[in-house]
């Protein structure tokens, strides 16, 4: 719990555009894409990307987004077939530790 509470804290303190490499898991309907190091780029609380090209980062295989803000938060990646663009809509997510989940997917980043 503990753990948790600290990765919490350090998403709601860390500075708007801060890239740091993270520990990343994609899972979507059952099969997971990405669990390991990755490029975490976070905007703020609400809004970062995992798995994507930064700060001399190269981009992982599978890659999503993680949109919203205090009344809805929405994910995104790039589907299966590892597309250039995360154009797959994950639906709206609801905040577990440091994950972001539903019933079909689940987002982590851990500092």
């Amino acid at each position: 719990m503990k753990f948790a509470l600290a990765g919490l804290l350090l998403l709601a303190i860390a500075p708007v555009n801060a890239a740091e490499i993270s520990r990343c898991l994609i899972a979507v309907d059952g099969a997971t894409y990405l669990d390991g190091p990755c490029n975490l780029d976070r905007e703020d609380a609400f809004d970062f990307s995992i798995g994507t090209e930064g700060d001399g980062q190269k981009a992982s295989k599978y890659f999503a987004y993680v949109q919203g803000d205090a009344q809805e938060v929405v994910g995104y990646w790039n589907g299966i077939a590892a597309d250039s663009h995360a154009a797959d809509a994950l639906g709206p997510l609801q905040r577990n530790g440091d994950c972001w989940e539903n019933a079909r997917a689940q987002i982590c980043a851990t500092p």
